[in-house]
């Protein structure tokens, strides 16, 4: 696991230049292995900050197969547009394998430690889904929590809050021409 230099909960655009059907070191577990090419950061809102060539590390998500965690590579191959019956077809050594090389994936890192040290810890990301709440499980939630939210809010029914006024602009004397931005046509 390589030194944390990547931001911790980052999410990344990445383009994938490796894969491989290998087991961990330490315990023989079975993964499939995309090894891939950091390129682009992605801020909170959605923003994206292509990153300097000299920026661009190889990373790896290792994708282990077990029992407990075969649900969640079967997420992630599907995500990946995995199309393939067989293990195999994810091993770029046999001749009908699917290859993922040349793809961008979006992936997140996570700082861990390690033996001491800050390491990252990559996945790929699926973004979140939110499944909204039943009524059934809301009219519960107000059942048993409802009566904290009048005495905190208030028993009324609920009014809109008036938007938030901006402050007045202050009068700055310019002096210097605007901006090109500034100018109007």
């Amino acid at each position: 696991m390589p030194a944390a230099y990547y931001s911790d909960g980052g999410r990344y655009k990445c383009t994938v230049n490796g894969q491989a059907m290998s087991e961990s070191s330490e315990k023989g577990t079975p993964c499939f292995v995309l090894s891939f090419v950091v390129n682009t950061y992605i801020d909170a809102n959605g923003n994206e900050e292509d990153l300097d060539s000299v920026e661009q590390k190889e990373r790896s998500i290792y994708l282990y197969i077990t029992d407990k965690t075969i649900d969640f590579l079967l997420d992630d191959l599907e995500h990946l547009g995995f199309t393939g019956r067989s293990f195999s077809q994810l091993d770029p050594e046999k001749k009908d394998h699917q290859s993922f090389i040349g793809d961008v994936i979006q992936c997140r890192c996570k700082h861990e430690e390690y033996e001491g040290e800050q390491k990252e810890r990559w996945s790929l990301d699926r973004g979140r889904v939110i499944a909204p709440l039943d009524g059934g499980k809301l009219q519960k939630l107000d059942t048993m929590f409802g009566q904290e939210l009048a005495n905190r809010f208030g028993a009324a029914a609920p009014k809109k809050k008036a938007p938030k006024k901006k402050p007045a602009k202050q009068q700055v004397e310019e002096t210097s021409p605007p901006a090109d931005d500034d100018i109007p046509f």
